[in-house]
């Protein structure tokens, strides 16, 4: 398997496909109802691990590792760097994604600001 064809089943694997605009500092997560379940399901499951206590503690996601979910005690936002918030917010970011994907419709797009 040659490297763009690995790189093609990552984002496959990853169920969703995410790309930042530094410049308008904007995270963009697109996806199939699927997909957005598992972006959903990854910030649970985040927040749901207690070894993310430690400030600064983080995963990160996709083929590229761009994508990272980091604890930031008094703290919430994103930048170039990473989606940040206390750990158990991002329970709270998990829900409002589920919450928005199920009032939308196909092909719709959504915005968490």
């Amino acid at each position: 398997m040659d490297i763009i064809e690995s790189t093609i089943q990552e984002w496959r694997d990853l169920g969703f496909h995410y790309d930042r605009d530094d410049d308008r500092r904007l995270w963009t997560i697109t996806g199939a109802i699927s997909g957005i379940e598992r972006f959903a399901d990854i910030l649970r499951q985040f927040a749901n691990d207690s070894r993310n206590d430690v400030p600064g503690e983080h995963d990160h996601f996709g083929p590229y590792m761009y994508l990272k979910i980091m604890n930031v005690p008094h703290k919430r936002g994103f930048d170039s760097n990473a989606i940040f918030a206390p750990r158990c917010d991002f329970r709270d970011l998990a829900d409002l994604v589920g919450s928005r994907l199920r009032s939308s419709q196909p092909g719709e797009v959504f915005n968490l600001s």
